[in-house]
């Protein structure tokens, strides 16, 4: 029996980019208004390729269902799709939903080596993929992220136990009919190695170990509240640690992404509340930001200047942490930040040498990279 010609598109994408005995996951994700039944299949490759199987698919997918490929293999025995469950790396990628055709031209006109496929998975969006071998998964994961953060791709999707679009099935998300599809060109027909790429910027950030049963006696939705709020308090960015709750409460959430937004955005409200603090524009700008708020330095009692010389030593160390957690294109933002504090503290410096203890008396030496001293 011969297939017809888009029945084998799927097929041969996995033959060309997998190996037979290769664990993977078969995400099936059924949409019903913003909910999603999320079904996950594990199986070998040429399972995966088999005609019975591959009608089946095309049987949900005629039903609605979206069809997503892991973009990894999986641990042999494994029925969870985290980082945890990841054996082999076998793709870097990208996800390109703004100015899909140009930021995949930039892509391929760069110093980066020939993606091994670009599939389009819906009208001018894009998935760029690079078959790989030898990446460990953080370095795995730094390097998709560099490549997302240079090119302006999609800086929210990077984790290595993703799934992507896999191309012969019809994407049911739009309205539009369109079937994902991989767009013919110079692709290359190698493995790539690390040393194939240029060097990446490191992403270095320290992150809390997330379990999601660390704390007992609570429910599911309460760890990982408690998880995102920890992270605010250590100056992560909201949107990494809604990836981080999404990438690992995918397979038990219907729809980890709106669940992890929702998760987070409750622990913002109360770390605002509770700091005063608003993220992502800083320290708070009454106190801050409108100097005309601000008693001036001669006017402050002892207690006074002793309360807000403390305030200022805290929010500096805050900021300065965020800065190291920082991405190199979020650095200058938070240089910007320290910019109040630093100048208000020389302030008072300057009217109250004498009254304050002699370490903060003199400028610290400039930290390295930020440009500010103390």
């Amino acid at each position: 029996m011969e297939f017809p010609q888009r029945f084998e598109i799927p097929i041969r994408y996995i033959q060309a980019h997998y190996e037979p005995d290769d664990r993977l996951c078969i995400a099936l994700i059924k949409r019903h208004g913003e909910q999603s039944a999320i079904r996950q299949e594990f199986m070998e490759a040429r399972e995966i390729c088999k005609p019975k199987y591959q009608a089946r698919l095309r049987a949900v997918n005629a039903q609605g269902a979206d069809v997503y490929l892991s973009v990894n293999t999986i641990v042999p025995g494994r029925r969870n799709r985290t980082k945890a469950d990841i054996d082999q790396v076998r793709h870097l990628y990208v996800d390109v939903d703004e100015r899909g055709v140009e930021v995949v031209r930039a892509i391929l006109t760069s110093d980066l080596p020939k993606p091994s496929a670009v599939i389009e998975s819906s009208r001018d969006r894009f998935q760029v993929l690079w078959s790989v071998d030898g990446f460990g998964k953080d370095q795995a994961e730094a390097a998709v992220r560099s490549i997302a953060a240079r090119f302006d791709a999609d800086q929210s999707v990077w984790d290595c136990a993703r799934v992507l679009r896999l191309p012969g099935f019809r994407n049911t998300k739009r309205q539009e009919p369109f079937y994902a599809r991989i767009i013919p060109g110079d692709r290359s027909a190698h493995i790539l190695t690390p040393k194939d790429f240029p060097t990446f910027p490191a992403f270095e950030r320290t992150v809390a170990v997330f379990k999601g049963n660390a704390v007992s006696g609570h429910s599911q939705s309460e760890k990982d509240w408690a998880f995102a709020l920890r992270s605010l308090e250590r100056g992560i960015s909201p949107a990494v640690i809604a990836q981080d709750i999404e990438a690992f409460r995918t397979g038990n959430k219907q729809n980890p992404h709106r669940y992890a937004e929702r998760t987070v955005e409750k622990a913002v409200h109360v770390h605002e509340r509770q700091r005063g603090v608003l993220l992502h524009r800083g320290v708070n700008e009454e106190v801050m930001n409108k100097r005309e708020n601000l008693k001036p330095a001669a006017q402050l009692s002892t207690d006074q200047l002793a309360a807000e010389t403390r305030e200022l030593h805290g929010l500096y160390e805050q900021l300065k942490e965020r800065y190291e957690q920082a991405s190199p294109s979020e650095r200058p933002a938070v240089r910007q930040e320290m910019t109040p504090i630093v100048d208000r503290e020389r302030e008072l410096r300057q009217e109250h040498a004498g009254r304050l203890k002699p370490e903060l008396t003199r400028d610290r030496p400039p930290e390295p990279e930020m440009g500010y001293s103390r």
